[in-house]
């Protein structure tokens, strides 16, 4: 924990980690210079940190690679004086690095009222940053999946202690502060170790309460100078994070270019048990890191929305033709199921997702008004490059409407059921990771 000033802060801070963290840490406090006196109170009152003083305010990064250096734990968890972790906090994000291929976990920050401050952050072509989700209520759906994310903030940021410091900690470019957690994540990522978002742990955090925030604005400008200047190749290719009120579809695209597969699931209502889709889901959500699975319904049971949010599958309830409208040219595959799904969004996958490959899954449910389903599963065919076919008289039947369409027959009780879903996928020319289905 870095110090400058603000007392009451780092106190209820310290308070919080207390209360909320096991207790087998060490506590590193390094005080840059605080003007109203906060390293003699730490001295004073607070027993079990170990302190460092500076002499003057040597800035953030500088300050947290002093303490890191005297750091002992395989772990370190990088806090700010005025962020207050939540019980479950630790072995929430803790449990992600046991996946080596992880180097970084941050968490959900909550406003001081309780709202999402940040679920993971996404960077621009011009090295503006967006934190995704500000504002959200803490049970919405899209801040609710864990997922790789570009950066998050060094707020409270666990890394691993090797990493840190093979990457010579933070960079001491950005003087006192601002897009040096940005760097080290793309440091990282570049190295093969991932930075994930861990919504399962809480911390909230009162931005920048021991700075001026007119001051603060202007450092973060000065960084973005400084960063552009050091990372435009990480720049390119990415979409340009400005007029997000005329363009807000641009924190999506930016939020989902770490993962460039994006297999979005159509349904009517889910589970659909025996779908295609159904299947697909439960083969990817395991690759999460590799792909964007997103499930799209309009009836979605409450504890299958759980499952999928906990196993990194994005959640899209009570969703509808505009749902597609909000994220124009996104999904790499459409998987559609069912007549039912596509008399709900048949019209809206063509005009907002032309780039997409398309499957149709004829064992999806028709609903209610069989007459308009089945009218919109003749368009559906027509427009699919591969259908999934319960046995040969379906797949003649399909021949008729489509005949350029590729088909899959798959029989009920298919015991290979992934090999021939594999196949089906390949037809699409969707290149997907080879052990997808492993």
């Amino acid at each position: 924990m870095v110090a400058y000033g603000a007392w009451p802060w780092a106190r209820d801070a310290l308070e919080a980690l207390l209360a909320s963290t096991p207790p087998v840490i060490e506590v590193i406090v390094v005080d840059n210079a605080s003007p109203d006196g906060t390293a003699d109170r730490l001295e004073a009152e607070v027993e079990g940190v170990q302190l460092l003083r500076n002499a003057r305010n040597e800035g953030f990064p500088a300050a947290t690679n002093q303490g890191a250096v005297r750091a002992r734990a395989p772990v370190l968890c990088l806090l700010n004086s005025d962020a207050l972790v939540t019980p479950g906090w630790y072995p929430a994000m803790r449990r992600r690095l046991d996946d080596p291929r992880v180097g970084a976990v941050v968490p959900m920050f909550l406003d001081l009222q309780g709202r999402v401050l940040e679920a993971g952050a996404t960077l621009g072509a011009d090295g503006w940053t967006v934190p995704v989700g500000r504002g959200l209520d803490v049970a919405d759906p899209s801040v609710s999946f864990p997922r790789d994310v570009d950066y998050g903030s060094a707020a409270c940021m666990l890394v691993r202690t090797d990493a840190f410091r093979e990457l010579g900690g933070l960079s001491e470019a950005y003087g006192p502060g601002y897009y040096e957690d940005v760097e080290f994540c793309l440091e990282l990522r570049s190295r093969g170790l991932r930075t994930v978002y861990e919504p399962g742990a809480r911390v909230e955090h009162a931005e920048g309460a021991s700075s001026d925030p007119e001051h603060a604005v202007s450092l973060a400008a000065r960084s973005r100078v400084t960063f552009v200047s050091r990372r435009a190749g990480d720049l390119e290719g990415r979409p340009r994070l400005e007029q997000l009120d005329v363009y807000p579809h641009r924190v999506v695209h930016a939020r989902d270019r770490i993962t460039p597969i994006r297999v979005l699931v159509l349904a009517d209502r889910w589970p659909v048990s025996d779908g295609l889709g159904f299947r697909l889901v439960s083969a990817l959500s395991t690759r999460s890191h590799d792909v964007r699975v997103t499930v799209a319904a309009s009836r979605v049971d409450p504890d299958e929305m759980e499952r999928l949010l906990a196993l990194g599958v994005e959640v899209i309830p009570d969703a509808e033709a505009a749902s597609l409208e909000a994220r124009p040219s996104h999904a790499t595959l459409v998987v559609v199921e069912g007549p039912a799904a596509a008399a709900r969004f048949g019209e809206a996958i063509a005009r907002t997702q032309p780039q997409a490959a398309v499957v149709y899954d004829l064992t999806g449910p028709c609903g209610p008004d069989h007459v308009a389903a089945r009218r919109a599963e003749a368009g559906m065919l027509a427009a699919s490059q591969v259908v999934l076919a319960p046995s040969e008289g379906h797949a003649r039947f399909v021949r008729q409407i489509s005949p350029r369409a590729e088909i899959v027959v798959v029989p009920p009780g298919t015991p290979d059921l992934d090999r021939a879903l594999a196949s089906a996928l390949a037809l699409t020319g969707v290149a997907l990771p080879d052990d997808a289905f492993a």
